[in-house]
């Protein structure tokens, strides 16, 4: 189904990552707002991406250096597009944790971890965790076994 999405909250600002309107490749935060279709997204648990249902295009991390912006590209960049997430709700791509500061719309990377690196979906679960409703539906019966692969390597 379209729409089924998700919202990537931080649970710091209250804010929620979304595309921007002119430029597509840029996300910025903004009040969370269920139906906007720019702050949609979804979870691939197999290749560990973050799909905006907008524009198909996944969260990326095109360099690696603190204080990049967090931009959105082509799908298929799986090196710097295989997102790992902790419990507590970091979203991480080798080493670099998803992150804002208080009062702005940017999404950067830091290599700390801090109040401001904590994201999680509005029915407060891990990105990571947020297709698990979606991976119960029958149509997609290989999906369990990617699932609990995805537990046990965030559980370590």
């Amino acid at each position: 189904a379209e729409g089924q999405g998700f919202l990537i909250r931080n649970t710091q600002v209250e804010k929620c990552i979304r595309v921007a309107h002119h430029e597509t490749s840029r996300i910025s935060l903004t009040d969370c707002k269920v139906h906007s279709q720019q702050q949609q997204w979804s979870w691939d648990p197999t290749t560990r991406t973050i799909v905006s249902l907008q524009t198909k295009q996944c969260l990326s991390a095109h360099k690696w250096q603190e204080y990049v912006l967090v931009k959105l590209e082509p799908c298929g960049d799986w090196e710097h597009q295989a997102w790992s997430c902790s419990k507590k709700g970091r979203l991480t791509v080798q080493g670099f944790h998803l992150s804002t500061k208080e009062g702005g719309d940017k999404v950067f990377f830091t290599r700390e971890k801090d109040k401001f690196s904590k994201w999680k979906t509005l029915s407060d679960e891990t990105i990571c965790a947020a297709t698990r409703t979606a991976a119960l539906r029958p149509s997609k019966p290989t999906q369990h076994a990617v699932d609990t692969r995805v537990w046990s390597y965030e559980s370590k």
